[in-house]
This record gives structure tokens, sequence and C-alpha cells, in this order.
């Protein structure tokens, strides 16, 4: 029998292609070359055109734009020229080739095609097929970061011990949060005495990417999930996972496994994680304080899963225990994943405690008006999908909780200073916005 809800709207309508097109964004010398029709476009970098203001996504896309005709008489052969003419005319180090449903159904052998057509440009391609039956936004970011790492020379030199590259951050926009977090990243790397590789993705040219492969630790965080057997047998020894580095716990953990993957020493270790503590103590402290005045006692919480279980964990701290938590992906692990992350911090899962995953949009927004309406909700931290459900709840006055815009996509928020989200700075600047929220 069919789910009624397998074909309803989803309330993050964003397929592999929209996390390709996102992918491509965050490597500034990369270039797509869309093998689709003419509204494939807008899937691929709608959201994302109106989510960064700081640098225009549709500059870093083209398309072959096939009609009946081309597919009647094979439409691979466009597929050269298109590749030659844009080179030409932006010069990019990187060109991904992603062929998509209506076009693959044909049969044609695309991926030869673009071998073929990869051979007449003087940089390096990938065909990356986008399906929009298959994947989430998670997996097409994943595929182009492990397609990357596939070029970097691990068999080369011997890496430096000490630094550290970072694979699978999932970088959006060109915009403060972004610059901040991984600002921040750097700095809690080098708290254990190692140095900053690079990070995949982070808006830094293609060929600075490859330089992971000189690095001797390879940190995977958790949206490389849907590839991580792959991943596993291309970096080897050097490959290691970790959650991400929110709240004070969260960081605490993420030092723990860097320490452990680059053979840190335990004191060096305990030093770094009593900095942690010692840094956001007062700012958690005051935002336990100010969570007893709100109405709400719990909160609720919409990301991806790994992101989701990181702030719900740090709600926890805070005093907000959550009450509702949304995952906006299908590939992540869903709510096992998020109950092993947010375990990994330490913390209890909390009583009443209700997880939807990947829920349909009518779904989301029924959830989010009745545990509005309850009265126990205090702080929402969302996209502004889940913004827009709460402004539309119609909800009775004094029970709308605190919000604050975080996660893709982000279209009413656009900070024009430091905003990270991650690690020690992180925490400090979730604590400002929530006590600025709750007035």
């Amino acid at each position: 029998m069919t789910r009624p809800n397998r074909y309803a709207i989803r309330a993050h309508q964003h397929g592999r292609l929209g996390g390709l097109g996102m992918a491509v964004h965050a490597v500034p010398d990369a270039f797509l070359i869309l093998h689709g029709g003419v509204g494939c476009k807008y899937k691929s970098i709608g959201d994302l055109y109106a989510h960064d203001r700081a640098r225009p996504s549709h500059a870093i896309q083209a398309y072959t734009e096939l009609t009946d005709a081309d597919l009647a008489g094979g439409s691979a052969r466009r597929i050269g020229p298109y590749l030659r003419s844009w080179h030409r005319r932006k010069e990019p180090a990187f060109m991904a080739v992603a062929s998509v449903t209506f076009p693959e159904m044909t049969g044609e052998d695309f991926a030869a095609a673009v071998r073929e057509a990869g051979r007449t440009v003087p940089c390096d391609t990938a065909y990356l097929p986008c399906p929009g039956f298959d994947g989430d936004l998670y997996d097409g970011y994943a595929d182009l970061v492990l397609e990357i790492l596939r070029r970097a020379p691990f068999g080369g030199t011997a890496p430096d011990p000490r630094r550290v590259a970072l694979a699978g951050y999932l970088f959006d926009r060109y915009e403060p949060d972004h610059a901040a977090n991984l600002a921040e990243l750097a700095r809690l790397i080098g708290t254990l005495g190692l140095e900053p590789g690079p990070v995949l993705m982070s808006g830094r040219p293609y060929r600075e990417l490859l330089g992971a492969a000189a690095c001797g630790t390879v940190l995977a965080l958790p949206y490389l999930a849907p590839r991580r057997r792959e991943l596993r047998d291309l970096l080897g020894a050097r490959g290691h996972e970790a959650d991400l580095p929110v709240g004070a716990a969260g960081t605490c953990r993420w030092l723990a496994d860097l320490a452990r993957a680059a053979g840190t020493e335990p004191a060096v270790l305990k030093r770094a994680q009593a900095g942690v503590r010692g840094r956001t103590s007062d700012a958690l402290r005051r935002l336990r304080a100010a969570s007893r005045r709100l109405p709400g006692k719990r909160s609720a919480v919409f990301a991806a899963t790994p992101l989701a279980a990181g702030l719900a964990a740090f709600l926890d701290e805070c005093g907000l225990p959550p009450l509702l938590v949304g995952l906006n992906d299908s590939s992540l692990g869903g709510k096992r994943a998020f109950r092993e992350a947010y375990r990994r911090t330490g913390r209890t899962l909390p009583a009443g405690l209700r997880l939807l995953e990947d829920p349909p949009l009518r779904g989301l927004q029924a959830a989010l008006a009745a545990a509005c309406r309850g009265g126990e909700i205090g702080v929402l931290l969302g996209s502004a999908t889940e913004l827009r459900c709460l402004s539309g709840a119609g909800l009775p006055a004094g029970r709308t909780p605190a919000a604050v815009e975080l996660g893709y996509p982000s279209l009413d928020y656009h900070p024009r200073g430091a905003a990270p989200y991650l690690g020690v700075s992180g925490t400090l600047h979730l604590c400002r916005r929530i006590l600025a929220a709750a007035g």
C-alpha cells in the first residue's frame, strides 16, 4: 500500500541537482554545465540566489537547453561545444557536467561524451548525473566533494602529520557567517597544536582544495555521510569522521575526535577543552537564566540531521530542551543518526521529544502550529521555510516563540559582521542571537 505522504510536497524540496549547484558555487573557479531543459536551471539556483547576497550563483552555470529534436537526434553531441565555449568565456579550473532525468532516460552514454569533450579543454572535468527521483541536496553536495578528493594526489609526497584538512563543510554562501565559522574551525585546530589545511568546501580555489593530499589527517564532517564508504576507501588511514562542533559540549567532543585522529597528547586536549568551557560558561549561564523567564520552557529545531543534533544539544545546555525537531534531509541518517549524534555530546535525549524526518510541508506546518499553541515552545531555530510556516500559523498572542533564522535557505538573515554558529565563537554568537530574539 502506498504511503499517502510519499508524493506530498516536502518542506525542503531540494534535490541532488540543487546540492551540486551549491557545491559548484562554493568553488569560485569551478563551472557547471547543466545538460537539461530550460526549466531545470531554476531547480539548481532558485533558493541559492536569494540565500547568498555576496556572490551571484547564476554566474557559474550554463545550460545546453535541450529540445525534443535534440533528444530524438542524440543530445550528447551538444556537450562538447558548450564545454569548450564556456571554458573560453570563463576559464575555470574545474568543470562539472550534470544531466537530469529526461535525457538520462534516452540511454545515451553521457559519461563517455564528457570524457571525450574533457580532452578538448585545459581543465579537469567530471560527469555527475542528477536524476530528480534519486537523492537530496546533501547527496549532490557530497558527490562533488568526493570528485575533487579523487583528483587530489594522495599517492604523491608524504603528508605532513601536523596538517588537518576538513572535508564536507557545507559552504552555501560567501557571507560573514561562513567566514567566521571557517576562522573558528582553524582556531580550534590550532588549540591542539595542529595546522589547518584546506577545507572542502570553503569558497577557496580548486587547486588549493587539492592540497588536502598534503595533510596527515583528513577529518570528514557528517554532510559526507552519503559517500562514507567511498571516502574510507579513498582516504585510508588518514581519513577520520567527526560530528559538528556546535555548543560547548559538541565542541569539546569535536576536539576529542580530532585529537584522537591526529594523535594529540591528552594534556593538550585537556587544556583545549578547558578553554572551551571557560569561554562559554558565562554566556550559557546568562541564557539559562533568561530561559526561565520565557513563557515556553522548551525549544524547536529544524535543520539537516547533523546540524539539528548539535543545535538541539546546545539548546539543552541552555536550559531549553528540544520538544520538536525536524530533519530536513533524506540522506544523512535520519532519526537514528540524530539520536546517536545527540548522545555523543554527553547529553540525554529529553522526555517527550518528537522527531520529524523529511516531513511534508503540510505535516511540518501542522506539527509546528500544534507545538506552539500548547505554549511549551519558547525558542525556535530554523530556516526561512520554518519561520514562514510559523508566521502563517495564526498563533494567539503570547504563543509565538522567539525565532532565529539559521540554515539553508536563509532569505531574511544576511549578517553584516561575523556571525558564526560553530565552536566557541558560534556558541557565544548563538546565545546573543537567542537573547536578542527573546527580547
